[in-house]
């Protein structure tokens, strides 16, 4: 059973029960026998708030890597940018990024790179040996330029951390700001997520929660290089409350970060 098994079978199962005492249960046997190292579970119901740590994780406000729910995050960003009327998602992402060339990458729209339909791979073919030489974000973006598509734009829905890349790329080259930048002053700060950032920001790399990997290098998701990285959105670190803030106001009403234009009568 994998750690992903656990979170979204009997956890999140007994969680949507009402049964936290279950819940917390399970986590307790996981990180006692070592599966997973380190948990929070954190509920929250109106009022009502359960929150209670696990395993190596110290306290509640412990810190963990969020990894690829940073996209959705990114995708708020870019949406204030199409709010603003700096951004279509109809733009063809050449506008942007003219760089873009070969096949049909004509074809390609900046909607197709937030939904997972861009037809890019989720991982370069040389992103190991990238990150092994600890490569500056623009290699990963000029891969990306280069990288040949696995089907035409819009035909198909694959998961796929370069579309996001080349999103965060755009979202940049029109602010003028760096995303870690934009993402705290337009996204963060207003919704009051004063413990989330995109990267590091300062933090003692050494006091954040450790992802468990295979094998501990240089480069692999615990390290300063790859958790500074950044804009491709796998690190972003984030306290427990902060995730439910972000996605309960976007699910149930808009944020102070995203006006919402008047309908026509």
């Amino acid at each position: 059973m994998t750690r992903r098994d656990i979170l979204f079978g009997g956890v999140a199962l007994a969680v949507r029960q009402g049964k936290l005492d279950e819940a917390s249960k399970i986590l307790e046997s996981k990180t006692a026998s070592g599966d997973v190292a380190a948990a929070i579970l954190h509920v929250r119901n109106g009022s009502n708030v359960f929150s209670r740590a696990f395993g190596k994780a110290p306290n509640p406000d412990a810190v963990f890597l969020l990894a690829s729910i940073t996209k959705p995050m990114t995708c708020t960003a870019a949406m204030i940018l199409v709010d603003e009327k700096k951004l279509s998602l109809n733009d063809p992402v050449q506008k942007h990024i003219p760089e873009f060339q070969g096949g049909e990458k004509s074809r390609m729209l900046v909607k197709h790179l937030l939904t997972h339909s861009s037809g890019l791979p989720d991982m370069l073919p040389d992103n190991d040996a990238l990150r092994k030489r600890h490569a500056p974000l623009k290699e990963f973006v000029a891969g990306a330029c280069k990288t040949n598509l696995l089907f035409a734009p819009g035909t198909q829905v694959k998961y796929q951390s370069m579309g996001i890349l080349l999103a965060s790329e755009i979202i940049q080259r029109i602010t003028k700001e760096p995303l870690p930048d934009f993402l705290r002053n337009r996204v963060y700060k207003p919704l009051g997520m004063s413990q989330t950032s995109l990267g590091l920001a300062g933090r003692d790399n050494s006091k954040m929660m450790r992802s468990q990997v295979e094998a501990e290098t240089d480069w692999d998701w615990n390290s300063v290089y790859w958790r500074n990285l950044g804009r491709r959105g796998a690190a972003l670190s984030l306290r427990r409350e902060t995730s439910l803030d972000f996605f309960n106001i976007s699910i149930n009403r808009t944020p102070p970060c995203c006006s919402r234009r008047p309908r026509r009568q």
